[in-house]
């Protein structure tokens, strides 16, 4: 330094020495760019203004860099890009169709920054570019989980790729849902419809629209109501789905529907459902005969109606505040405007056989008791009480697909009835009677057959043929039949069959001349009972009716609500047949059990569902020949979600 001290002090100004600071202001001045100098230093120390152009030899690095500009800043001369850190993902789904998610991805530059960066997700490897950090990924899958990794380029190569982030999933609004098939009502339509995927955000409201009109409902679940809809207008519909990121597209239009008032008269309907749901929203009326009644184009006979304003509850039931008085060939139809209770202690039940009950309850549905179509079936053969016989169809109960059933509905046939048994040409022996076929899909069950038995004879004995369940009855059971000793002519004897239809018990059949004792044979059970016979005291074939089947069949039994509570029964039983007595008297067969179909939006209760067939009748069976009668097949009991 004193030598270049020496040197300044030949040309400055004053006689003393130059100073150190003079020193390096002159070196400074003479280190320039112009001069054709490159400055250097540290990164720190890099020239706080450069110019497009400026070189710079950075010691830290040991690289000569060149500023590029503002964009890129300092390059260094022939270094490829640095590897980027700290890479971060975030989800903005908001606003996104379904499976075209997005997420932001940001990031630290290295030290030799890159011209521009590419973001790879995995999976999927979708990819964005751009210049800076954060750069957005686009056309990410809904609800899946993605880690991004970053890679820098600038004109001497690509950088690595950096470490990948964490795990962020992709979220959308929903996916549109699918529309269902809706029912109509007074001026308003129920719009059935399924979930479609929740976009990775649990969705918060559905939302029917109308066409025409464009009016609109909201819910958190199938089925909505639309109201405020004109009566006699044909309306389709579409529903969507919203979350926290936004609103679904819409989805395919329902099929139409037309509202229209309940007021009586005939009715001819696409479901049981679209009816009752009409009913329920009418003017209260007390237990009123309608008019004909077709159901998605099947004639179903007549039908009567009650409807029902307000909270109503059953405390002492009364069959003349719910049910007309008519039988057989008439349904009931039962529609309550609010919440209906059914106490403790209390049978909700006609004191009429009806071809089906349906009971709406646009409400609560409380059953602390029972409510029953329990021999109830309709004996629709012509020969029941009113007269005049329907033929059995196929009852729509609703259109759509609820609990993976498909338009549910009563079968026109139910189970078969059980044919008769005999122990042919034996002596000294007995069969029990066959227990009916069980109904299913809705269907409704067979009747059981009698036993039969015979004693000092091998002439063939066997029971009738029992009957087979329909959509308005269980099946009818036939009676016991036996012999003791050969019967006169013809040898070989053969029981009454169950009339069809929900019809008349078989009789039983009771042959025992030479023996004081006899035995009592019982009769089927049915529309009327079949009679039980004895030969007790030398007899033959005497009535006798304590030995009779029990009277009824299993009948059906369609509900609705909205919530469904309580801890009590709904039932459709059959009926026991008739008891054998003395020695081995054989039993009759029970009747089949009906059906009961209950469709709720929600279920809180512990109620018990039953269609059971009746139990065949009993016997002594004091030879061991097991002459019990066979029981009524079950009939179907099942729960559907009205969703």
């Amino acid at each position: 330094m004193s030598r270049i001290r020496d040197i300044a002090n030949l040309f400055s100004a004053n006689t003393d020495a130059a100073t150190d600071a003079e020193v390096t202001a002159a070196i400074a001045a003479h280190n320039t760019s112009a001069n054709g100098h490159v400055k250097r230093g540290n990164t720190a120390s890099r020239p706080a203004n450069p110019s497009a152009g400026d070189v710079y030899a950075n010691t830290q690095t040991g690289f000569i860099e060149i500023y590029s500009g503002s964009t890129y800043g300092w390059e260094q001369v022939g270094g490829i890009a640095s590897t980027v850190t700290g890479v971060t993902a975030t989800d903005t789904g908001s606003g996104r169709a379904y499976n075209n998610g997005s997420a932001s991805v940001a990031f630290t530059p290295g030290t030799v920054v890159g011209r521009s960066y590419t973001v790879t997700s995995s999976p999927g490897s979708y990819t964005a570019t751009g210049s800076s950090s954060p750069i957005t990924v686009t056309g990410l899958q809904s609800s899946t989980q993605y880690t991004y990794t970053v890679i820098a380029t600038n004109n001497y190569g690509t950088s690595a790729a950096s470490a990948a982030s964490a795990g962020v999933t992709a979220t959308t609004v929903p996916q549109a849902p699918t529309i269902g098939t809706p029912t109509s009502g007074n001026a308003q339509a129920s719009v059935a419809f399924t979930a479609g995927a929740t976009g990775g955000s649990a969705i918060t409201s559905y939302t029917v629209t109308s066409s025409p009109g464009n009016i609109t409902a909201s819910g958190a679940s199938s089925p909505i109501t639309v109201t405020g809809l004109t009566n006699g207008t044909a309306y389709t519909f579409t529903v969507t789905a919203t979350n926290a990121n936004g609103t679904s597209s819409a989805s395919s239009a329902s099929s139409s529907v037309t509202p229209t008032a309940f007021s009586g008269g005939n009715q001819s309907v696409n479901s049981i459902y679209d009816l009752a749901n009409a009913m329920v929203s009418a003017t209260a009326a007390s237990p009123t005969s309608g008019g004909t009644l077709t159901v998605n184009g099947t004639s179903l006979g007549s039908y009567d109606y009650t409807v029902k304003s307000g909270n109503q509850t059953v405390s002492s039931f009364v069959n003349s505040d719910w049910f007309t008085t008519t039988e057989d060939t008439r349904s009931a139809f039962i529609a309550v405007n609010g919440n209906l209770t059914i106490n403790s202690g209390q049978t909700f039940i006609p004191s009429n056989r009806k071809l089906f009950t349906c009971i709406y309850v646009n409400g609560t549905l409380t059953v602390n008791g029972n409510i029953s179509m329990t021999a109830r079936g309709s004996n629709h053969s012509g020969t029941g009480n009113s007269g005049g016989a329907v033929t059995a169809g196929n009852i729509r109960i609703i259109n759509g697909t609820y609990s993976s059933v498909l338009n549910p509905q009563i079968p026109s046939s139910g189970g078969a009835g059980a044919n008769g048994v005999t122990p042919g040409a034996v002596t000294n022996v007995g069969v029990g009677g066959a227990t009916g076929t069980a109904g299913t899909s809705g269907g409704t069950g067979g009747g059981g057959s009698g036993a039969s038995w015979q004693r000092n004879t091998s002439a063939s004995t066997t029971s009738g043929n029992a009957s087979a369940g329909t959509s308005f009855s269980g099946g009818s059971g036939t009676g016991g039949i036996g012999q003791d000793q050969t019967y006169p002519s013809p040898n070989t004897r053969v029981g009454e069959n169950a009339g069809t239809n929900g019809g008349k018990g078989g009789d039983a059949s009771a042959y025992e001349p030479a023996h004081g004792g006899g035995g009592d044979a019982g009769g089927g059970a049915g529309n009327p009972a079949g009679l039980g016979k004895t030969a007790e005291g030398g007899t033959v074939n005497q009535n006798k009716s304590s030995a009779n089947g029990g009277t009824g069949t299993g009948g059906v039994l369609i509900i609705f609500c909205n919530q469904l509570a309580g801890s009590g029964t709904i039932s459709a039983n059959g009926v026991a047949g008739g008891n054998g007595s003395v020695l081995d008297g054989p039993g009759g067969g029970g009747s089949g059990g009906g059906s009961v179909t209950v469709m709720y939006q929600s279920d809180s209760s512990t109620a018990t569902i039953q269609a059971n067939g009746g139990s065949g009748g009993s016997s002594p069976n004091a030879n061991g020949y097991n002459t019990y009668g066979g029981a009524g097949g079950a009939g179907t009991a099942r729960k559907l979600a009205l969703v």
